[in-house]
């Protein structure tokens, strides 16, 4: 039998699906086929602790690792909010900064796409300044990136103008002085300036 100090004999390997299942005398440690295969496992090899302690490095890392592309395939997340979520899955500082580097290095993390991409979704839906600031914000994206965004009052009066008949529709069934008081306060919840706003409510 080996000793701790010498290492443990891997006594039997069992291959599912999803998981490995390396088996020693006193115990199991399952791996994703991944992990394996960057291994060279098999029943009779012994292995030391350090070693041991690598294998479980690699496969806790590969975890984290596959996780973390499943949220960007879900969705364009910032870099803030990948940290948070590694962190929450209790991943270490080393491991969050391996996994950030190998997602930004592949464009798979890239801040600046992430403002242009939630620009466009943020315009679509018919949001003003203010609302999509403050999305922005709330989605981690860094300040500097923020700041070079610029919004004319060109632009945010006539996608203000663009959603106006909607509204009109949405509180038809209210006389006018009530109607064009729930479209002042729609217009302000979707974070348009006062400005903008008064000036829509101008056209009605």
């Amino acid at each position: 039998m080996q000793s701790e100090k010498s290492g443990k004999e891997i006594l039997k390997v069992r291959y599912g699906k999803q998981k490995i299942t390396i088996v020693f005398i006193d115990g199991e440690l399952k791996i994703s086929p991944n992990t394996y295969t960057d291994f060279r496992l098999f029943p009779g090899k012994i292995l030391s602790m350090q070693e041991i302690a690598e294998l479980t490095d690699h496969n806790s890392m590969d975890k984290l690792l596959r996780g973390a592309l499943a949220s960007v395939s879900k969705g364009h997340p910032t870099e803030k909010m990948m940290r948070e979520k590694l962190q929450t899955k209790g991943a270490t500082a080393k491991q969050i900064e391996k996994i950030i580097h190998v997602l930004s290095e592949g464009g798979l993390l890239d801040d600046a796409q992430f403002v242009k991409d939630y620009l466009d979704y943020a315009k679509n839906r018919g949001y003003g300044k203010h609302r999509i600031l403050e999305g922005l914000n709330e989605k981690g994206v860094p300040g500097y990136l923020i700041n070079q965004i610029s919004f004319s009052e060109e632009s945010e009066s006539k996608r203000a103008l663009d959603i106006l008949p909607a509204l009109e529709e949405k509180f038809s069934r209210y006389n006018y002085a009530q109607r064009k008081k729930r479209i002042y306060e729609a217009l302000m919840r979707l974070g348009y300036t006062s400005e903008v706003t008064l000036h829509t409510l101008n056209r009605l």
